[in-house]
């Protein structure tokens, strides 16, 4: 175990060093880490509004989902399992909208991002999963960057995301028929 954790710890430190030595890819690198991940509710609201009662059910199906992967998948393994932030030099990230919780393992944003890309290959919006796998792979890697998580929080999140997406689309039969009334009232109001 300790073989993994020095490992872990030696692939955050070249990640955050060799980010580090060009300020134009910190400036990205601290920029995607933070920002990136408002593409889910921007992405998931055009959802909503694009026609056809199939884009509202997957959107509201996705919402649910990263909700989930979100505040049950990683609350539970953080309280669990939790594991500081590393401990690296110049560490300064600003999250206007969201206190950036004491431990990181697994990454929120990881989990949701893969979650939400792993889910839209399920239900064939492929166009949608190479969008949220790019910017699950590069709000990852940002945040190894900044220092916000080690290499391993964000790497568990791949398998968790994975869970979070089969579960949701082996539901998802069962999903409809629950939010089925939300749905049509909503295309009844125009919304």
């Amino acid at each position: 175990m300790g073989n993994l954790i020095s490992l872990d710890f030696t692939i955050t430190q070249n990640i955050y060093y060799f980010v580090g030595r060009w300020p134009g890819l910190l400036f990205l690198a601290k920029l995607l880490a933070v920002w990136l991940v408002y593409l889910v509710p921007l992405t998931l609201i055009l959802l909503w509004f694009y026609p056809g009662q199939n884009n509202k059910k997957n959107a509201l199906q996705a919402f649910l989902m990263a909700v989930f992967s979100w505040f049950v998948l990683a609350s539970f393994f953080s309280f669990w399992l939790p594991r500081s932030r590393p401990d690296l030099p110049g560490v300064g990230v600003f999250d206007p909208l969201f206190h950036r919780p004491s431990t990181a393992f697994p990454s929120e944003h990881s989990i949701v991002l893969f979650s939400l890309a792993f889910y839209f290959f399920l239900v064939k919006y492929k166009k949608l999963g190479w969008l949220f796998l790019l910017a699950a792979i590069f709000v990852g890697l940002s945040r190894i960057a900044v220092g916000l998580h080690y290499f391993a929080d964000v790497a568990i999140a791949i398998p968790l995301g994975l869970f979070a997406a089969v579960l949701f689309w082996l539901l998802g039969d069962l999903l409809n028929r629950l939010l089925s009334p939300i749905i049509k009232l909503a295309i009844k109001l125009k919304l």
